[in-house]
C-alpha cells in the first residue's frame, strides 16, 4: 500500500496487490469544517460495521520480505512505476535503463523532493504528467530508494548518498527563501 500527496493537496493511496490507485479530494469549504464536523465523523466510528485494523491480521505486507531501498519503493513508488519499472507508458513514466535516473543525481533528487509537472521527455520519448513530492521522506531514505533504482531496472549508475539528498535539500530550501525574499521586495516597491 502506497501513500502520496499531489501538489494540488489531494490524496493519492494505491494498493500493492492489484495496482489499484484513488485520488481523495476535499471539495468542501476548509473554513466550514469545524470541531462540530470532526466530531460527526468521529461518532460513524462507532457504528458496528467500521472496525480498528488488527495491526497482524490486517497487515497486507506480512508475507513479504523486503527491505531497504526496494521496501521504500514498495511503499512509496510501485503503484506508478509498476513492479518491473516500466510504468504504464501512458500516465506513469518508464524508470527502466532511463536517461532520467542514470543521469546527474541532484536532477533526480529535486524531482523526488519537489515533484515534477508537465512536458518532458525520457529516453527521447515526450511524456506529459504529474509525479508528486516526497519530500516528507527523510534524506536516507531518499538516499536508498533512489540508490535501488539506480542499480535495478537495468540501470547501472551509483548509489546515491544520504550527504547527496541533504544538501540537495538544503540548496532547494536557499532557492525558495531567497525568492520569497525577491517576491517580498518587489511586492514592497
Amino acid at each position: 500500500m502506497g501513500l502520496a500527496q499531489g501538489p494540488d493537496g489531494s490524496l493519492y493511496i494505491s494498493e500493492s496487490e492489484k495496482g489499484k490507485i484513488w485520488k481523495v479530494k476535499f471539495n468542501g469549504k476548509k473554513e466550514e469544517f469545524t470541531e462540530k464536523s470532526l466530531a460527526k465523523m468521529k461518532e460513524r466510528e462507532n457504528r458496528t460495521y467500521v472496525k480498528n485494523p488488527d495491526i497482524v491480521l490486517d497487515n497486507l505486507e506480512r508475507n513479504k520480505v523486503a527491505i531497504g531501498g526496494e521496501k521504500l519503493y514498495q511503499m512509496n513508488c510501485l503503484m506508478c512505476h509498476q513492479k518491473n519499472g516500466k510504468g504504464d507508458g501512458v500516465r506513469f513514466p518508464s524508470i527502466a535503463a532511463s536517461d532520467w535516473v542514470n543521469g546527474n543525481k541532484d536532477t533526480l533528487i529535486s524531482v523526488i523532493l519537489k515533484g515534477l509537472e508537465g512536458p518532458i521527455k525520457i529516453n527521447g520519448e515526450p511524456f506529459v504528467g504529474m509525479m508528486p513530492k516526497f519530500s516528507q521522506l527523510p534524506d536516507q531514505d531518499i538516499a536508498s530508494v533512489l540508490s535501488y533504482i539506480r542499480r535495478n531496472f537495468d540501470n547501472y549508475s551509483d548509489s546515491v548518498t544520504k550527504t547527496e539528498v541533504t544538501i540537495v535539500r538544503q540548496r532547494l530550501r536557499l532557492i525558495k527563501i531567497k525568492q520569497m525574499q525577491l517576491q517580498n521586495i518587489s511586492e514592497t516597491k
